[in-house]
């Protein structure tokens, strides 16, 4: 992990009046922050259904950052909100066979807004139909 590689460093202030000077030292710990260079969605890319509701997890992440991004979901709306790494979408009601939804993740650095990286993650659906036998 990143933060074990920190060490605390000291620093020391000196000022010099006429009565003396007044050396100060104090201690403090570099922070570090990087990335995200990447981002990755993991989920299924493809569902299969029978017609009725069902949850998809999805979760977004990357292999180059420190500390964790923030995470931002647009394309599909997320059970607990469109800001967290993890979504879980609900599928509800009757679907379309070959019907594809596409999620959209961007990942930004807390500390530096600018440094952003984004993905996609397409999801086909297929409708598992139950075969009916008329016998005579």
């Amino acid at each position: 992990e990143v933060k074990s590689h920190l060490q605390a460093k000291q620093c020391q202030f000196t000022w010099n009046l006429p009565t003396g000077p007044i050396i100060k030292s104090i201690e403090y710990c570099p922070k570090l922050s990087y990335g995200p260079t990447d981002a990755v969605i993991d989920g299924k890319s493809t569902h299969s259904t029978d017609e009725g509701s069902k949850d998809i997890d999805l979760s977004c992440g990357s292999t180059q950052a420190y500390p964790e991004p923030l995470a931002v979901w647009s394309g599909i709306k997320c059970k607990d909100g469109n800001t967290a790494r993890k979504c879980t979408v609900r599928l509800e009601g009757v679907l379309e066979h070959g019907r594809s939804i596409t999620a959209h993740c961007e990942l930004r650095n807390p500390h530096f807004d600018h440094v952003r990286a984004k993905a996609q993650h397409r999801l086909m659906i297929t409708i598992a139909k139950p075969l009916i036998l008329n016998c005579i």
